[in-house]
């Protein structure tokens, strides 16, 4: 189902349709967040949230849904204070979503 609708956003992403229709902001930021963490490396809310242009606590409400479904997953650091790390899941094939993206365009 999330493959469909990122594959779906990025369709008329790239025919310029108007996805605001479809789409509400939230889906939007959950799609870019998938989409800043396709290297499968750890990042902070803060990078994520530089990246999108919002703040940090839109983007941890955002990953702890895509956390819930399985997408993401989340460290919690507990040192002076309370750090959060997050990438995507291990069985999340991100590149063959990719691969097949680029295939659909052709």
């Amino acid at each position: 189902m999330i493959y469909n609708t990122i594959k779906d956003f990025y369709e008329m992403r790239s025919n310029k349709k108007d996805f605001s229709k479809l789409f509400t902001k939230s889906d939007i930021i959950k799609i870019k967040i998938i989409n800043f963490l396709s290297d499968y490396r750890e990042h902070t809310p803060s990078e994520i949230a530089l990246y999108l242009g919002t703040n940090t606590n839109t983007i941890l409400n955002n990953c702890n849904f895509l956390n819930l479904i399985g997408i993401v997953d989340i460290d919690e650091k507990k040192t002076k204070r309370t750090s959060y790390f997050i990438k995507l899941a291990e069985g999340f094939e991100f590149d063959l979503f990719k691969k097949s993206l680029s295939e659909s365009e052709n």
